[in-house]
């Protein structure tokens, strides 16, 4: 009896184990494909995270591009002047030179030359033929404001039209596109005023094409 029992209870248990498996069978495929879906957002979320931060590289990259390209630009511009004032300065000196030589007033040679750095530059001849030069005038130091706008026409943008940086800083009012607009003509953008005419720069609208 005992024996038969036993048997009895044995296979009850393997019938009972089988099915246990297969139900745990069945809710392990539910799980599955109940976490495929989100498992798979959570992966377009990390390639998503992934593109924008090469987006955001490449657009840094760009924008430390196009700055350090108007920084070379501009030190060229700068060394071209510079150059040029130098070479003017050395043919000043190679005037004076040709004056002592040809026994000529070394200051009127350089009143005669016109040009604008030694307008406040007191000159002396000496008995000796050579001539003596004072400091330059403090008070005319206002003549070298034609350099002012010499960069100008430099705009760092990066295609948002936002801080040109022309004209005179504390005169020229620059007026944000996501505002009051500009000026009711055009594509709505910044502007902003310069010495003279006003100077515009426009964002284009994504729907505009």
């Amino acid at each position: 009896m005992g024996l038969a029992n036993t048997e009895r209870i044995t296979q009850l248990d393997l019938v009972f184990n089988r099915k246990k498996q297969r139900l745990q069978e069945i809710h392990d495929k539910n799980v599955r494909q109940i976490k495929e879906p989100f498992e798979y957002q959570d992966r377009l979320l990390d390639k998503e995270l992934d593109d924008v931060i090469v987006a955001m590289t490449e657009a840094t990259n760009d924008a430390s591009d196009a700055f350090n390209d108007m920084l070379e630009r501009l030190e060229r511009l700068y060394d071209d002047k510079v150059a040029l004032l130098k070479n003017e300065e050395t043919l000043v000196q190679n005037a004076i030179t040709r004056s002592i030589v040809d026994r000529k007033d070394p200051c009127a040679v350089i009143g005669a030359l016109r040009v604008d750095f030694l307008k406040n530059i007191k000159c002396q001849t000496l008995a000796t033929g050579t001539p003596s030069f004072g400091s330059t005038e403090a008070a005319n130091e206002g003549q070298w404001k034609v350099y002012e706008g010499l960069f100008d026409d430099f705009h760092y943008d990066i295609g948002h039209g936002k801080g040109q940086g022309t004209g005179s800083v504390d005169m020229a009012p620059v007026t944000d596109g996501f505002g009051q607009g500009s000026e009711g003509f055009g594509f709505r953008g910044d502007s902003q005023t310069t010495f003279g005419a006003p100077t515009r720069t426009f964002e284009t609208p994504r729907n505009a094409f």
